[in-house]
């Protein structure tokens, strides 16, 4: 329960910072992310849940490291602590 509260926060960060980017639901764009420090306990849940995110907020997920050279449309930092 813990584990999908944490990717629901993932989620809700990405809503936001679509919003914020004034995009609409229609917008037909890839969310890329990259989670610091690798192998951490946030990127193995976000992992885990990619499907559950990608399905809430209808747009693909992909890791940071797939970003080509396409047009950037916003990038924000975010720090998420998780706790137990």
């Amino acid at each position: 329960m813990i584990e999908e509260g944490m990717a629901r926060e993932v989620i809700n960060r990405m809503q936001k910072l679509r919003k914020k980017a004034g995009l609409v639901p229609t917008d037909q764009v890839t969310v890329f992310y990259g989670i610091t420090p690798a192998k951490s306990e946030l990127e193995r849940i976000t992992d885990s849940y990619l499907s559950f995110i990608e399905n809430t907020i209808k747009m693909p997920v992909k890791p940071k490291s797939q970003l080509g050279k396409g047009n950037v449309i916003m990038e924000e930092n975010q720090q998420v602590i998780y706790k137990i």
